[in-house]
């Protein structure tokens, strides 16, 4: 009887030297961003996104230009700027300081480590405050910019998402909890003076002027607090509306408010006491931040880009220009130099290869989100999701001409040709079976039902095998089309992404459950043989030689050998700054679709790893999660200084179990698991780790 190996990544960490590769990130072409927060000056727009930090020249706001993407920097919230210098947080627990004196060449000159997650970030003279979510309020002297120095960290009575300085007075936006006043003329030794507690909704942002606090709170719209006296805050009116209010922008008699998916919400606020409003801006995407600056309205429009429009009228702000990022790489093809991208929100897109990044060439229309991009000879084939499978000619290969779409009966994700055929993981619909003949009449074949909803397939011989989401793999015998028959089948523990073969072996992405290794010698007993767990989701597994390349969504990419497929070892492991969703090969470079760029990286299968460099922990432990609180998604790590069979699960408030992350034995090292709670409700929940005797639990707050 075989057993099922397994190897996990921290094995990587003490593996000899001789045995390990190398992934280098060589560079990356910025291709889209989520614009959480803008700020102008000088002609150049500086934008907080999921990404980093862009720079833009918006001298002419018909076309702006991208001068610079400091990637890599986190999911990015809070930004301010003091003359040549840029104050950015993120989600990392981390502020970072980026001098923009050459916007071209944005430099991180200082990292300051932080103890939450950065919300939000205000300047004052020397003095800057960060909202770090359950970490309360941290004071910084910055009259050092190359070496901040943290003053003071105070907490209040709740969730800290926003601050705002006037002069010796902070205003606190505390979620739930309300709004604060803290007294900072001693920033080492501030003082909470005042809370407003008595507010209906989330308290998300807020905004100072001329003796107002304005609250823009979820769940609720619009409070207005007097502040001339800092020291006792009276509530003095509001405004009620059916939308999130989340961030607020003052500028004299105006109130910008920050609706996301309803847009912006204009307010007359020459009452203050008394908003009034006077107009909604609707846009292509998400209002997450709104600046003012000489007569002109920024906006950052989360998917949708920067928005600029003329307000020197006073009264409905037009429309000036608009900077549109690409909608997202989500799958990747390539012809030589030529990269066919699949852009979810902008069809496809073609890039030429550069030694350090990708350039861009050309495009065609699609009509749905285009989803992946199979190359076959003089021809594309990109599934759009509901539209079908788009079919285009690229003996041009910068200009793509589109030539007809086959209309199949699902959701179109992925095709894979066999002969003159091509093959559909059509979601929902099974698989779709087109005949490609003669491309430009490609037509609908038939149909095939899977289990469950069909994500990736592969092909050999008269043999189909899907990765069919919840149901796993599933295996069919397609020489008659008419009756396709299933051969066999098997149930993995999370959802099959995708599939490929290698010899006799079937590769299934199983999305958190890492990459099965399924021996499919015969199609009717199919028997998993190996299994690799991997950081993050596996989303995507391509295969070359007897390399296995894994992307792994949240968590980067992965290289695993299969010389011996029953005994795989994981090779390399790189974590990118997008979502790594797609990967192809030039040479033993590494071309990968990151959602929000395309990143170049160089892999080295035999570059030396030193197992001193990652020293093995001195005590158990349960690491703080990060982000928490959290939507969706977070990670949890926890360092063993000896193997240890290891229990990690979470628990409701009322005892149950509602996921088990880890089970069985693990080597010593530094751990992490990702807690995927996007199917769970919003509420408090418990994370329970066990190694030998050694028992920790934590708390852990799902937001959604």
């Amino acid at each position: 009887m075989r057993t099922m190996r397994s190897i996990t990544i921290a094995a990587l960490l003490s593996v000899a030297a001789a045995q390990a590769g190398q992934i280098e990130h060589i560079g990356d072409t910025y291709i889209s961003g989520w614009y959480e927060n803008v700020i102008v000056q000088n002609n150049r727009a500086y934008v907080a996104d999921v990404y980093g930090m862009a720079a833009l020249d918006v001298t002419n706001p018909n076309s702006m230009l991208v001068l610079d993407h400091q990637a890599s920097l986190g999911y990015s919230y809070g930004l301010d700027l003091v003359g040549d210098l840029a104050y950015l947080g993120n989600w990392e627990d981390d502020l970072l300081v980026i001098n923009q004196a050459d916007p071209q060449n944005l430099l991180v000159i200082d990292n300051v480590s932080l103890p939450g997650e950065v919300w939000a970030v205000d300047i004052f003279g020397d003095i800057a405050a960060v909202a770090c979510g359950s970490s309360g309020v941290v004071l910084l002297d910055i009259s050092n910019p190359q070496n901040p120095q943290i003053l003071s960290n105070f907490g209040v009575n709740n969730f800290v998402v926003d601050v705002k300085i006037h002069y010796e007075w902070l205003f606190i936006a505390g979620w739930e909890g309300g709004a604060f006043s803290a007294y900072i003329a001693n920033p080492q030794a501030p003082q909470v003076v005042d809370e407003y507690n008595l507010n209906p909704g989330i308290v998300r942002g807020l905004d100072y002027a001329a003796g107002f606090l304005y609250l823009a709170e979820e769940n609720f719209g619009l409070e207005v607090l007097y502040a001339g006296n800092p020291a006792n805050l009276q509530w003095q009116g509001g405004f009620i509306s059916s939308s999130d209010f989340f961030k607020v922008h003052a500028d004299s008699n105006r109130l910008y408010v920050a609706a996301s998916d309803s847009g912006l919400k204009i307010f007359d606020i020459s009452l203050p006491y008394q908003p009034a409003l006077l107009y909604t801006l609707s846009t292509d995407g998400e209002v997450w931040g709104a600046f003012t600056e000489n007569n002109r309205l920024w906006v950052a429009d989360g998917p949708g880009g920067l928005f600029v429009y003329d307000i020197s009228g006073g009264g409905q702000p037009t429309e000036i220009g608009h900077h549109e990022l690409l909608g997202g790489i989500v799958g990747f093809a390539r012809n030589g130099d030529v990269v066919y991208a699949a852009a979810k929100q902008d069809g496809l897109q073609v890039f030429e290869i550069l030694s350090d990044s990708l350039a861009w060439r050309g495009e065609a229309a699609t009509t749905d989100s285009a989803r992946s991009v199979t190359l076959d000879g003089p021809t594309a084939y990109v599934p759009c999701g509901n539209a079908g499978v788009h079919v285009y000619n690229i003996s041009s290969p910068f200009a793509p001409v589109y030539l007809t779409t086959v209309n199949t009966p699902g959701f179109a994700r992925r095709m894979t040709i066999s002969g003159d055929t091509g093959w559909v993981a059509d979601q929902d619909r099974g698989v779709a079976v087109i005949n490609i003949i003669s491309p430009g009449f490609a037509s609908l074949i038939t149909s095939i039902n899977t289990m469950n909803q069909a994500m990736g397939a592969a092909k050999a011989g008269d043999i189909l095998y899907v990765a069919d989401r919840q149901a796993g793999l599933t295996i069919f015998n397609v020489d008659s089309l008419s009756v396709p028959i299933i051969l066999g089948g098997l149930t993995l523990p999370d959802d099959a992404y995708d599939v490929t073969l290698y010899q006799n072996y079937a590769l299934v992405a199983d999305w958190e459950a890492g990459l099965r290794i399924i021996d499919v010698t015969n199609p009717t007993l199919p028997s998993e043989v190996a299994v690799v767990p991997l950081a993050g989701h596996a989303e995507r597994v391509i295969v070359q030689d007897h390399w296995a390349f894994v992307a792994l969504h949240d968590k980067g990419i992965a290289v695993v050998d299969l010389t011996d497929p029953e005994n795989p070892v994981l090779n390399a492991w790189e974590e990118t700054p997008g979502s790594a969703v797609d990967i192809v090969l030039n040479d033993q470079q590494l071309l990968v679709a990151d959602t929000y760029c395309a990143g170049i990286y160089q892999w080295d299968p035999l570059a030396a790893v030193n197992p001193e460099e990652t020293p093995i922990p001195r005590e158990f432990a349960l690491l703080e999660a990060h982000p928490n609180p959290f939507n969706a998604g977070t990670i949890l790590e926890f360092t063993l200084p000896r193997p240890s069979s290891v229990n990690l699960r979470i628990y409701d408030l009322s005892g149950r179990q509602v996921a088990q992350l880890a089970a069985g034995p693990y080597p010593a090292g530094v751990h992490r698991i990702n807690f995927d709670g996007r199917d769970l409700p919003s509420g408090i929940y418990l994370a329970c780790l066990e190694a030998g005797s050694f028992r920790q639990v934590q708390k852990l707050v799902l937001l959604k």
